[in-house]
């Protein structure tokens, strides 16, 4: 095997680690959903008080505004998380579904899920999405 070959070899090698790990690290599933074919998203938010007020929201403009900001989140991956996720996860703060997508975006204190998976998110995601809301209801977010 010539040293030219044995190069060659590593650095295809190494190009195809980087690729996976790049990809392994990209936890935001919503990126790689067709949002084009969602048609509705309705948002529950759960107060301080335990009441739910509910909200859909079926204009484009208003959809895109909210996805613009779901890709944003860095969703981090918890492989072994260590306590009971559906105790957890009945903590939501906001629940997110969509019509015409399967999945279900739950938002907590200090985690969310994306369908059946858990992940940790940044402490402002929380009041970063209330400010989103927010801006959503009084359709000033163009």
């Amino acid at each position: 095997m010539t040293g030219r070959y044995k190069m060659k070899t590593k650095a295809f090698l190494m190009v195809i680690f980087s690729i996976i790990l790049i990809k392994g690290n990209s936890q935001n599933r919503i990126k790689d959903w067709d949002i084009d074919k969602i048609t509705q998203i309705q948002i529950e938010n759960r107060t301080a008080h335990n009441k739910t007020e509910t909200i859909r929201f079926s204009e484009r403009g208003t959809m895109d505004f909210v996805f613009s900001y779901l890709k944003q989140i860095d969703f981090k991956a918890i492989d072994n998380p260590g306590f009971d996720k559906s105790e957890v996860l009945n903590q939501w703060i906001y629940k997110i579904t969509f019509q015409g997508q399967h999945d279900q975006v739950l938002l907590c204190q200090d985690y969310a899920a994306i369908g059946k998976t858990i992940f940790s998110i940044d402490n402002k995601v929380i009041t970063d999405f209330g400010t989103i809301l927010a801006t959503c209801k009084r359709g000033k977010y163009k």
